[in-house]
């Protein structure tokens, strides 16, 4: 533990694995485990620590009553840590280091905010002021709670964003140096209290306490939990099982299914609500067609043997007026073109002048690397943005026509080597998550108008009232043979619970599940359309002996779609045996209960039944 202790002195990001060596779950996790260090390995510290051994000093120190155990070790808290509570697969490891890495989202503008805020269901935002100081008052522990939330639910996370600029918090009306809001969809919006001590810990518990979730992403933890109960215990639940892909920008279905929800819910058909549907629609569009293109590019092997980057033609350009010069000399201008780089079966940035947009924000760093003397150019590579290059070329020469194209060359080598070497690393990404196929869920999007209209509010029209569950089916499949769900016709699936009332409703499986099926679904319970679902086991055509001795003996078998008439026959008496295949006692009595069929097979208004 001493030479642990010190490379997480010395490190930003260190992930540990308690284990056990004759654990099996250890055994597992290692797998993953490592799968995920070669991914990571430049960017986060990977330690495994046998923590079995009774005289070691991580027994002594630590006592876990299972293996294995991930504790993250960020910059910010070396002591204690932060314990990884997901499933042990490298694809959850690698989401919840990389949310872990960038727990702050950084906010510039009012759209930038509302964008940002109507993404998720509960959003925090803080001002921090970076003109005063360079690690403001607040803010190591603002980042720290991030965390310390991720650490509470890595699959459901609360986002945390951060407001820099003056104009922005003013017009948020944020004037303290340390004001932070909790934004919560479709209910109020809270404060901090600023007479509370505002520490890491008691910062995450306050979010964690008063945030909420209209669409519930339940990952059971395969103990004894009351997570599920808690949630269908007091009302009906619509369950939906679906593929959940940590590594996926954007989960189809549970966007789908939250769109839905939102319009279920807006009661006073609020704007805001409204402009986040058409951002969260917009977003799961273009997440689709992203994944498809990179798809495309990862299955092309040219791309990785010989890339090719072609810049011949410049998207679009814009003159800016650079600095000082601006004033002093009129001809000093600077000419901003943006060149898209395009590989074999994939283009990253299919949308002009996307680059541009941040041109004027380049600043001083960009400029500092071209002569206003001179005509020169300078080929840049802006925010990490490996899709698209911008030229710049400035001129402070009378009467030069050269336009900022002629100053153009061809990628560098080095960039097209960095070029292929981020679309192998986000080949490995694809792969190390195992994805599949997307299920094409939003194929009818225009047909989803009539649905939208009867469900507008309808929460606030109907006392049947729904949670709203999302459970991995990669997972938790086992869980949903329970309810009657067979994966075999679909990839994902619907189920209503009603507890108290006893009773379920399964969406039909036959047909895909999109946005329009999951609506009707929907409105139907509320309407008291549905029919219940019965499970129950099919009566096999073959066996043709145990067929004729269940005849000679008088048993009727009793299916769901038979009990009606059988059982509730009012002109019959019924001896209805329930029974399993597995039970022992139900096969120590099956003789007893053949000879009294026999008995009483000569009765006309008396039947056995199983």
């Amino acid at each position: 533990m001493e030479a642990v202790a010190e490379k997480v002195a010395h490190t930003d990001f260190v992930f540990t694995m308690f284990y056990a060596p004759w654990d099996a779950d250890s055994m597992h996790a290692r797998l993953e485990f490592f799968k995920t260090a070669t991914y990571l390995q430049h960017e986060v510290m990977f330690v495994a620590v046998n923590c079995w051994w009774q005289h070691g000093s991580c027994s002594q120190r630590n006592k876990f009553m299972s293996f294995p155990v991930f504790v993250l070790y960020p910059t910010w808290d070396k002591k204690t840590g932060l314990e990884y509570k997901g499933p042990c697969q490298a694809d959850y490891f690698l989401s919840f280091l990389e949310k872990a890495m960038r727990p702050l989202t950084r906010l510039h503008t009012m759209p930038e905010l509302l964008h940002f805020v109507g993404q998720q269901d509960s959003t925090v935002v803080g001002y921090f002021d970076f003109n005063t100081s360079p690690q403001p008052p607040g803010y190591a522990s603002f980042t720290l709670a991030a965390m310390r939330v991720l650490a509470t639910n890595s699959v459901q996370q609360v986002r945390f964003g951060v407001v820099t600029s003056q104009q922005l918090s003013e017009d948020m009306k944020m004037s303290s140096l340390r004001k932070i809001f909790l934004f919560r969809m479709l209910n109020q919006t809270l404060i901090w209290p600023s007479n509370q001590v505002f520490t890491s810990m008691t910062f995450a518990r306050w979010v964690v306490h008063y945030s909420l979730q209209h669409v519930h992403w339940l990952v059971p933890s395969g103990v004894k939990s009351q997570k599920l109960f808690s949630l269908i215990d007091r009302k009906a639940a619509l369950i939906l099982f679906t593929p959940y892909r940590p590594l996926d920008e954007v989960q189809e279905l549970f966007t789908i299914l939250r769109e839905i929800v939102l319009e279920v819910k807006d009661c006073h058909q609020s704007r805001q609500v409204a402009d986040a549907l058409a951002a969260m629609e917009a977003e799961r569009k273009a997440a689709g067609m992203r994944l498809r293109r990179l798809q495309q590019a990862c299955s092309n092997k040219q791309n990785f043997e010989a890339p090719k980057a072609t810049n011949d033609k410049p998207n679009c350009c814009k003159s800016i007026l650079v600095g000082e010069a601006a004033s002093k000399a009129r001809n000093s201008t600077c000419d901003v073109c943006e060149h898209s780089l395009t590989y074999r079966g994939y283009r990253g940035n299919t949308r002009k002048c996307q680059c541009l947009v941040n041109a004027h924000q380049l600043g001083d760093a960009l400029r500092t690397g071209v002569s206003l003397n001179t005509c020169s150019c300078l080929q840049v590579t802006p925010f990490y943005d490996g899709d698209c290059t911008i030229s710049l070329c400035c001129r402070n020469c009378t009467g030069s026509s050269e336009s900022a194209t002629a100053f153009n060359k061809s990628p560098h080598s080095g960039d097209a080597e960095l070029l292929r070497a981020r679309l192998r690393r986000q080949c490995k990404r694809l792969r190390l998550g195992g994805h599949l196929r997307r299920e094409e869920a939003s194929c009818e999007y225009s047909s989803f108008a009539p649905e939208a209209e009867k469900l507008r509010g309808l929460q606030c029209r109907t006392n049947r009232t729904l949670q709203f569950i999302v459970i991995d089916k990669l997972r938790y499949s086992r869980m949903a043979a329970m309810l009657g769900v067979n994966f075999s016709a679909s990839e994902s699936a619907a189920v209503v619970v009603d507890v108290q009332n006893e009773v379920q409703y399964l969406l039909d499986q036959s047909l895909p599940i999109t946005k329009r099926s999951l609506a009707a679904f929907i409105f139907n319970f509320t309407e008291g359309q549905l029919t219940r679902h019965l499970r129950s086991a099919v009566l096999s055509s073959e066996g043709g002996q145990s067929k004729q001795l269940v005849h000679d003996l008088s048993i009727t078998e009793v299916t769901t779609d038979t009990f009606q008439a059988i059982v509730m026959d009012n002109d019959m008496d019924v001896l209805l045996l329930y029974y399993t295949p597995w039970c022992g006692f139900c096969s120590r009595i099956a003789h007893v209960y053949l000879a009294l069929s026999r008995y009483f097979r000569s009765a006309k208004s008396f039947k056995c039944a199983r």
